[in-house]
């Protein structure tokens, strides 16, 4: 769990603080050739007072150098490489306004986001709010996404599971709230705004919502990104994250069917990466909780359950992943 000392930091500024202030933390590695669109699109927000964060992770192609000389920066940091979330959790130390926001420098927002996101959250109970996500390629293709439904929280923790997430470029966080709650888990390597989002959503009745603006998350293949990549300790934080939330849900009594089959869902995704990718460790331990759990042998379109059953999971899913190759 995070451990970030948050109390010990010195939150001085000579900027004024109003209920529509919001610090904005931005990790940055390696990522010059987005950082000035991310500024920008700040620059855009109205009817809202930001404070701009920016936190080098280690860049080596002269972002640090850029920060410097850009005046809409009100404070920057740099250091060795930690990850994301480290820098996050830096950030946040040194945010002053009640509201903040984590934007990845690739990433940047629609007109009108910040102060539908303010509207949303200033008069709720709930620490943090969403907004609408808009997903864009390198051709400039926009697909939106569905937000998850916010009508009672377990539903909005099992449409998250199930994929119906947004990136943190669409959500606005009470800044001491999110410090309560520890900040970001710097020990995870995958699945960290699930982390933080889950942990968060145990702990109120009900998700603010916006729908206003959009946070743009830009999809491309650069050094930056680590999202596509996969590798056993990647898949294991992923099951991390399902199975501590899973036993918080049953420990506060919130088990009901929608969350069983939205986890069951999940985590026998995570079994087959795990198999489609030779980890027969992690798979193993995946198939032992559900189980356990009292989870079916497979989820998932009925050719994929029937298969599984016959050939097993293991040979089923390097079969499709092998026609899957031919086919491109």
């Amino acid at each position: 769990m995070p451990t970030t000392d948050f109390m010990s930091i010195d939150q001085s500024s000579t900027k004024s603080v109003d209920d529509s202030s919001i610090s904005i933390v931005i990790p940055c590695f390696n990522a010059i050739a987005y950082l000035e669109r991310a500024i920008d699109s700040l620059k855009q927000q109205e009817g809202v007072n930001v404070q701009i964060i920016v936190i080098d992770d280690g860049s080596t192609d002269g972002s640090i150098n850029l920060i410097k000389s850009l005046p809409s920066v009100d404070v920057w940091k740099s250091g060795p490489n930690k990850g994301a979330c480290a820098a996050r959790n830096r950030g946040l130390s040194l945010a002053i306004f009640p509201y903040v926001m984590f934007l990845d420098a690739d990433d940047y927002l629609d007109t009108g986001t910040l102060k539908g996101l303010v509207s949303a959250l200033k008069d709720s109970r709930s620490i943090f709010a969403i907004a609408p996500m808009v997903m864009i390629n390198d051709t400039g293709e926009r697909i939106s996404k569905t937000l998850p439904r916010n009508d009672k929280v377990t539903n909005f923790i099992a449409d998250w599971v199930r994929g119906r997430y947004v990136s943190p470029c669409s959500i606005l966080w009470k800044t001491e709230a999110v410090r309560r709650l520890g900040g970001w888990n710097e020990s995870l390597s995958k699945n960290q705004d699930g982390d933080i989002v889950l942990r968060a959503a145990l702990t109120i009745d009900k998700v603010a919502i916006s729908s206003c603006g959009a946070g743009i998350y830009w999809c491309h293949d650069g050094e930056s990104r680590i999202s596509n990549s996969l590798d056993e300790t990647k898949l294991r934080d992923s099951f991390y994250v399902f199975s501590n939330i899973y036993e918080q849900l049953k420990k506060r009594g919130m088990r009901c069917d929608e969350i069983d089959n939205a986890f069951s869902y999940a985590t026998h995704s995570l079994e087959r990466l795990a198999a489609r990718n030779r980890l027969y460790n992690i798979k193993k331990e995946i198939k032992d909780y559900r189980k356990d759990a009292g989870w079916p042998y497979a989820e998932g379109p009925p050719l994929h359950i029937f298969l599984s059953r016959i050939i097993g999971l293991d040979r089923k899913e390097r079969l499709a992943h092998q026609l899957k190759s031919l086919m491109h």
